[in-house]
């Protein structure tokens, strides 16, 4: 190994080789060597997390024991003093709670990594986020603790509803040109046209209004 430094012991008597105190020095110096070098490898940690662009944060007991730089800014803090220490169950929104305690559990009693998986956030702000996260079970500053490494999927959420929704509208679209081409009674058609929507559309409710000058509208509906 590498050296970090050494003991030196001093007597104010002569005193003649004492094996049980080169036994104890032995033992502290490796005491204390551990201590030094389990720190610098923390220093190396965190310059390293707070490099990353995820978001990562470190929990231990349920508490929050490290958060780098990105997960400031994700979770909508100040810096870092604001989220130290707090229950992670604050941070997690409650639909995703009963996932992240089986997780934290699972990593705990198998000492294992679990699966990436979707969980949903709450920011400081109390703004819900879609994030995607990977955790791990690792030893910091000489306890258990849970890594997590999250990123904001929000923006890729949305695009992901809004393509769906417009994949709805379309078949629904394609569907009611059809059912036009195919009915020629009015009240067949708009109650087709309202089948369709709801159907095909992924719509609560849908109706079609007919308005003519001089007359009462009518209208049909389908839910």
């Amino acid at each position: 190994g590498q050296t970090l430094g050494a003991l030196e012991f001093f007597s104010r008597q002569p005193r003649a080789a004492d094996a049980t105190l080169s036994l104890w020095a032995v033992a502290l110096g490796s005491m204390i060597g551990e201590h030094v070098a389990r720190l610098e490898a923390e220093a190396r940690y965190r310059e390293l997390v707070q490099l990353s662009p995820d978001a990562i944060v470190v929990s231990q007991e349920d508490k929050v024991a490290f958060a780098n730089q990105a997960a400031v800014t994700l979770l909508g803090a100040r810096d870092d003093v604001q989220i130290l220490g707090v229950d992670v169950y604050s941070i997690v929104h409650p639909d995703s709670h009963a996932l992240s305690r089986a997780r934290t559990q699972s990593m705990f009693e198998g000492r294992r990594d679990v699966p990436l998986t979707e969980f949903k956030l709450l920011r400081l702000d109390g703004v819900t986020i879609d994030v995607e996260i990977a955790s791990r079970y690792f030893i910091y500053a000489g306890r258990p603790a849970i890594q997590a490494i999250f990123r904001d999927v929000s923006a890729r959420k949305r695009d992901e509803l809004r393509i769906a929704r417009l994949s709805h509208i379309y078949a629904a679209l394609s569907e009611t040109s059809k059912a036009i081409a195919l009915l020629s009674n009015p009240q067949e058609l708009f109650s087709e046209v309202c089948r369709i929507s709801v159907e095909h559309g992924r719509l609560e409710l849908a109706g079609v209004i007919l308005m003519r000058q001089g007359e009462r509208p009518r209208g049909w509906c389908g839910a």
